[in-house]
């Protein structure tokens, strides 16, 4: 799982901590979100991402 943010560090870590909370996790990934989608979405924005494998 990891967390992005645009512009919003603070509020990031924020949502990792709670995700790790939810879900047992010790490990979370945070970074920042690409200027691509951060052009679309706009500074402020969360984006919680997990990948399931098949």
């Amino acid at each position: 799982i990891a967390v992005q943010n645009a512009a919003a560090p603070a509020d990031g870590a924020k949502i990792a901590n709670e995700v790790k909370k939810k879900f047992g996790l010790t490990d979370v990934i945070q970074s920042d979100i690409s200027p691509v989608i951060g052009t679309h979405v706009g500074p402020g924005s969360i984006a919680v991402v997990y990948y399931i494998e098949p």
